[in-house]
C-alpha cells in the first residue's frame, strides 16, 4: 500500500482500499473483507472510536467462532462482508434511532 498512513477507519475508505479482517483467535482464523465506508458509519452509530490506535479492532466480531478482535490491513480484494451492515438509508436511521432510545 506505499507510504499511505491508515491511523482510522476513514483513512481506509479515503485511499479507496478494502480492510482484510483476520479473526484473533488463533485456531479460528476467519478471513474477510469489509467495505471502509459501512465499518465507519457502524462504529459512528455505535459511538465507537474509529482510530486504530484507540482500539477499533477490538469492535470487530468473527462470524465464525464469535471471538471479539481482529487483526486488520488493508486490501484489494474483493469484498465478502455484504450482509451484516444495513443495505439503505433507512436501516441506518434504524438503526441509529435503536442505539439512541
Amino acid at each position: 500500500m506505499g507510504s499511505k498512513k491508515f491511523r482510522t477507519i476513514h483513512d481506509w475508505s479515503r485511499h479507496g482500499v478494502n480492510i482484510h479482517l483476520t479473526c484473533i483467535n488463533g485456531p479460528c482464523s476467519h478471513v474477510g473483507i469489509a467495505d471502509p465506508h459501512a465499518c465507519c458509519l457502524w462504529f459512528r452509530a455505535h459511538r465507537w472510536p474509529i482510530a486504530l490506535d484507540a482500539g477499533a479492532w477490538r469492535h470487530f466480531r468473527c462470524t465464525k467462532c464469535g471471538s471479539k478482535g481482529a487483526h486488520l490491513r488493508p486490501t484489494d480484494m474483493v469484498i465478502t462482508v455484504v450482509d451484516f451492515f444495513p443495505v439503505d438509508e433507512r436501516g441506518w436511521q434504524a438503526l441509529v434511532r435503536r442505539l439512541r432510545s
